[in-house]
């Protein structure tokens, strides 16, 4: 599976090493390629319950578009107020 989209905006080093090494984390992770903005990140089918969630917060924290992640969401997941683009946490 490919997922494409527009990278984020990162505060500081430290932040980006963040994203990445939750990226990496992800049990079905193949590799990520960059150029310029966007990014494809590549995943081993099937992407389990926890990676999509994992996915879900990772672009809701760093406010990536949600909707290149909806070939994730299933009757498991779909329950998950991350999908709802309204959603604010504090």
């Amino acid at each position: 599976m490919k997922i494409r989209f527009e990278g984020p905006h990162y505060y500081c080093d430290a932040d980006e090493a963040v994203f990445f090494e939750l990226m990496y984390s992800l049990p079905e992770y193949v590799e990520v390629i960059g150029k310029g903005r966007e990014l494809i990140l590549k995943l081993e089918n099937p992407v389990s319950y926890e990676s999509s969630i994992q996915l879900l917060t990772m672009f809701h924290r760093w406010d990536i578009d949600k909707d290149v992640l909806m070939p994730l969401k299933t009757k498991e997941n779909e329950n998950n107020d991350l999908w709802n683009k309204s959603v604010k946490y504090v």
